[in-house]
């Protein structure tokens, strides 16, 4: 359901709202445990996000990331200054 919400926000240049829906997903993966598929939306989620300068929604993903590494017991990624 949440791709296909995506896929009609990329149609209709809604981009805010993709990025907070990606956000979502990206966290219903984790707590599913699809750590690859969450994390490759996460990354790419940072990159629009650091782009456009969005401060609140800059939180969301950073957060997630830190969730992500806690997860999978990865050495913690290096943490930007929000």
């Amino acid at each position: 359901m949440y791709k296909r919400q995506i896929q009609w926000c990329i149609q209709e240049k809604r981009s805010f709202l993709k990025q907070r829906i990606q956000a979502r997903l990206a966290k219903i993966y984790l707590e599913m445990k699809a750590f690859k598929d969450a994390l490759k939306i996460l990354n790419r989620l940072v990159k629009e996000v650091k782009k456009i300068d969005d401060k609140p929604l800059m939180v969301s993903p950073f957060v997630l990331l830190r969730y992500f590494s806690l997860s999978t017991h990865c050495a913690p990624r290096p943490m930007t200054a929000i």
